[in-house]
């Protein structure tokens, strides 16, 4: 009988350890997963953004330029980096929003909802980088991830 007290004891005990770990675990989610973002993330663009295609165009404007920073710290910046993949010519590329900066996810949000900025952005690429249709898509994690059909199919061209 003292065994199998005993052995209670022993479960309670490991039960109780665990549910103060996954407490723990709970009221720290943030500081955990900005932790992870910091140390096991790469906080940068797609490596492949810096190459570019044919149609690339290098030029720069007051609405917005190409940037190699590809780590936003406010709404322009998050403006350029859109403009610079558009401008390459990716399909798809994604980037990071830093813990630093607050809004960075409803600024994306406001970007991606509003047809006039898109358009006005896509207004400044070459034909053949432009887009009929742009997703976006953000995780937990801060990755911001655009995904872009473009208006000419290599085909068309």
């Amino acid at each position: 009988m003292k065994d199998i007290l005993e052995n209670i004891a022993n479960i309670l005990i490991t039960l109780g350890f665990f549910l103060i770990f996954i407490a723990f675990l709970l009221f720290n989610q943030n500081t955990i997963i900005s932790f992870i973002r910091q140390h096991f993330s790469p906080n940068t663009i797609d490596k492949g953004l810096s190459e570019v295609n044919e149609y690339y165009r290098d030029y720069n404007f007051l609405y917005v330029e190409n940037t190699k920073n590809y780590t936003p710290k406010n709404y322009q910046d998050i403006l350029n980096i859109l403009y610079t993949g558009l401008n390459a010519g990716k399909d798809t590329f994604y980037f990071y929003c830093p813990t630093e900066y607050k809004n960075c996810i409803e600024d994306v949000k406001k970007i991606s909802n509003n047809q006039t900025i898109l358009s006005d952005i896509n207004n400044y690429v070459h034909p053949f980088n432009s887009f009929s249709h742009i997703g976006t898509s953000y995780n937990n994690l801060g990755k911001v991830t655009f995904t872009i059909i473009k208006t000419y199919t290599e085909d068309e061209i």
